[in-house]
């Protein structure tokens, strides 16, 4: 090889080096330009109250003898209606009924354990 095609190689080679450093620089100007882009962060919705915390805080307002109808209708008032029947809402008053009663201290007293279809009438402890 000659100088002159030396010369002619070397300004080819140069050439397609600065052709790729270009397009490098395009690519990375081009990924500048995405993640400079503010993301939007959505905050998580607040948690809901489970149904048997809501349940407790409205058989501790309770004061004087209560039954697990007395309760449903203050849940139905302050949460709203039940879906169906309130068969779901009902049996939950019955399981915290008998957390609170089984509790050590207990913080409900039986006043008249139910029977069947018959409710029982209770107390909260002061």
């Amino acid at each position: 090889m000659n100088l002159s095609e030396l010369q002619e190689l070397k300004t080819k080679i140069q050439a397609n080096h600065d052709a790729v450093v270009m397009a490098i620089d395009q690519f990375m100007a081009k990924e500048r330009h995405y993640i400079k882009k503010p993301t939007v962060v959505i905050p998580p919705a607040p948690r809901k109250e489970t149904m048997s915390k809501s349940v407790e805080k409205i058989i501790k307002s309770f004061s004087g003898d209560f039954e697990i109808y007395d309760i449903f209708c203050k849940y139905e008032e302050t949460i709203g209606s039940a879906s169906g029947s309130g068969t779901a809402v009902r049996r939950e008053i019955g399981n915290v009924i008998n957390k609170l009663r089984q509790r050590k201290p207990a913080e409900i007293e039986v006043v008249r354990s139910g029977k069947g279809n018959r409710s029982g009438c209770y107390r909260t402890k002061a």
